[in-house]
């Protein structure tokens, strides 16, 4: 079993993706896209879903992050996937890798760079990769996006262009 654990982000229709985007025109979402988005992928069963909260990364504070650490550190799942909206995703990954408490769990880290309420979202794509990795990977903590998967303490997101490259070689 898996745990999803959703805090927003563009996987939600939070927060703008720049280029074409027209999120900030449709109604801020309520709940999770995250049930919705692995119905239509026909993930029907092996996860479990819990909404923390819908917001944009971008005003993540230290607090939210010891939400979703503490949210991974109850699971009683080992599989953690976490949706997150792009801007901090490596700053939340770096935070809860430090607790000593998660190294007996998978905890996988993903998002998408158009939100999923716009047609050509990566979102459905990254949280199925996610899963995936969740499922095939060591226990560690980890970013996953576009056919990649990085260690917390090796990514970092660039702006021109936008996506998720290794700090170092």
């Amino acid at each position: 079993m898996i745990r999803i654990i959703t805090t927003g982000g563009t996987i939600d229709g939070v927060g703008c993706s720049g280029d074409g985007c027209n999120c900030k025109a449709k109604p801020s979402p309520t709940q999770t896209r995250v049930p919705q988005l692995l119905s239509e992928a026909r993930v029907l069963s092996g996860v479990e879903v819990t909404e923390l909260f819908i917001k944009n990364s971008s005003k993540f504070t230290d607090e939210d992050r010891k939400q979703v650490l503490e949210a991974c550190l109850q699971a009683s799942e080992t599989q953690i996937v976490v949706t997150h909206g792009t801007q901090t995703m490596c700053q939340t990954a770096r935070f809860i890798a430090q607790e000593q408490s998660l190294k007996a769990k998978t905890v996988i880290l993903t998002g998408a760079m158009k939100s999923t309420l716009e047609e050509g979202s990566d979102g459905s794509f990254n949280l199925g990769f996610a899963l995936a990795a969740a499922r095939c990977l060591p226990v560690g903590v980890y970013v996953a996006m576009h056919g990649h998967v990085f260690e917390y303490y090796n990514v970092r997101l660039t702006t021109n262009p936008k996506r998720f490259v290794k700090i170092f070689e």
